[in-house]
């Protein structure tokens, strides 16, 4: 089960033509400039499941407009009576990690005003969950309460597997293993990510000796929010929550998707494998280079049945990702949005190509130099002048510029590249050279 297609009609800004997005099974990257909708697509994705809707629209939108989204055909539907159907959104848990990645460990955002959900007495997971649609943040402080509360449940369920469970993992009911082995999938994702930190096999807990179920998933110090220790590259283990911004929010969100998916099935022993669908704002966040190009080959390998959504800026993420999985989202002068799908593999380009084929960005390099290069094509593309004063002027300027553009061109790692392509380009061409001549040879 997976999302096939997202139409907007009728579309006011910045959707003011429409677009219509043919949609890969396993990955879709919307990546464009600031304020071309990114994130508006998201959450039109989000919002059948989340209000509960048949079709897609609605006027309380942000941005007034018609929609639709469309489903494989093995997504079952729902009778709406007078031979009318629509897909049972509820089918597939909708995981929804916003943009703005709050309440780490030991931050100060949890003296921000509460959403009505943290005011609850006693919040569900059914709301905890959810809080990703009513926010425009993800709260990582919640991931420790629904761990809470998904061990009072697996606690609290039989053991489905009966002697056999028990005995193939002694101790533990079928639920609480499933459990753990969220714990241990949503980190193992993780360390796919951030590896040259996160090394050992599995989170464990700070405190030794004998533990029943919930102390091997607790961390008994009131100051520590994760719920988990790590070992790091030193060899010593240490709470996660000293751990970089990039490391805890990598292991919070990503344990987030076990737990919601786990829940959604019921702690079924294959609810990894099974269809879910991820939306993620702004996928690189807080991760170096390096690590931003591990997000989506980490999600894909732990979680197969996963489809994910994401937005990004960065070309790390877009580098190796298939034909029909990068939507480009374009934003004329008018500020009409329009899109296209990438139609060729983006395997082996380089940052630099990735930024100026698919995110726009002509000259990939410090602002004053992107501006000279930029005003020297305008010079030349206007021609010469037919007052020989401002002609003068403008060849003076065109010298100027130039003397800017070379001087960064010869200068730093680019100059170095340049001249090792320049030698492997006439490496090749005296061997083609020599080929032709032989093959003259032998007539």
């Amino acid at each position: 089960m997976h999302v096939t297609g997202l139409t907007i009609e009728l579309g006011g800004p910045p959707f003011g033509d429409g677009v219509d997005f043919r949609l890969d099974k396993r990955v879709n990257v919307f990546a464009g400039p600031n304020a071309s909708g990114k994130s508006s697509l998201l959450r039109m994705l989000s919002m059948p499941v989340h209000d509960g809707f048949t079709y897609g629209g609605g006027s309380h939108f942000q941005y007034v407009c018609q929609y639709a989204i469309e489903v494989s055909e093995d997504w079952p539907l729902e009778d709406l009576g007078q031979c009318a159907y629509a897909p049972r959104w509820t089918a597939v848990p909708w995981v929804q990690i916003p943009a703005t990645r709050l309440s780490l460990p030991w931050s100060s955002s949890a003296t921000l005003e509460k959403p009505a959900y943290k005011g609850e007495e006693n919040p569900t997971l059914d709301s905890i969950f959810r809080h990703g649609y009513d926010l425009d943040l993800f709260d990582a402080s919640q991931v420790e309460k629904a761990l809470q509360l998904l061990v009072n449940e697996a606690q609290d369920k039989p053991d489905k597997g009966g002697l056999g469970a028990l005995v193939r993992h002694p101790g533990l009911t079928e639920a609480e293993f499933n459990l753990q082995m969220a714990m241990y999938i949503g980190y193992h994702c993780a360390q796919s990510i951030t590896s040259e930190i996160l090394t050992g096999p599995i989170p464990h807990n700070l405190v030794t000796g004998d533990s029943d179920f919930r102390d091997e998933l607790f961390i008994k110090y009131l100051d520590v929010r994760l719920g988990m220790a790590v070992d790091i590259v030193d060899g010593d283990s240490i709470a996660a929550n000293v751990l970089s911004s990039g490391t805890q929010s990598s292991l919070l969100w990503t344990r987030f998707l076990a737990l919601q998916m786990l829940y959604h099935y019921n702690f079924a022993n294959d609810w990894y494998q099974r269809p879910a669908i991820l939306l993620i704002d702004e996928i690189e966040n807080h991760l170096h280079p390096t690590w931003q190009r591990r997000v989506i080959p980490a999600l894909l390998k732990h979680f197969p049945g996963l489809q994910v959504f994401a937005t990004t800026h960065s070309p790390f993420v877009v580098a190796g990702l298939k034909a029909g999985q990068v939507h480009l989202l374009n934003r004329d002068e008018n500020g009409v949005v329009t899109a296209t799908t990438t139609t060729e593999h983006i395997e082996g380009w380089t940052a630099d190509e990735i930024l100026r084929v698919f995110m726009g960005v002509e000259e990939p390099t410090d602002e004053p130099t992107a501006q000279a290069a930029q005003q020297l094509r305008r010079l030349r593309d206007e021609g010469p002048r037919a007052d020989e004063q401002e002609e003068n002027e403008r060849q003076s300027e065109i010298t100027r510029l130039r003397h800017i553009v070379d001087r960064a061109a010869l200068s730093g790692p680019r100059a170095a590249e340049d001249a090792r392509f320049l030698a492997d380009l006439r490496s090749i061409l005296q061997r083609y050279s020599q080929q032709q001549d032989l093959n003259q040879e032998n007539g």
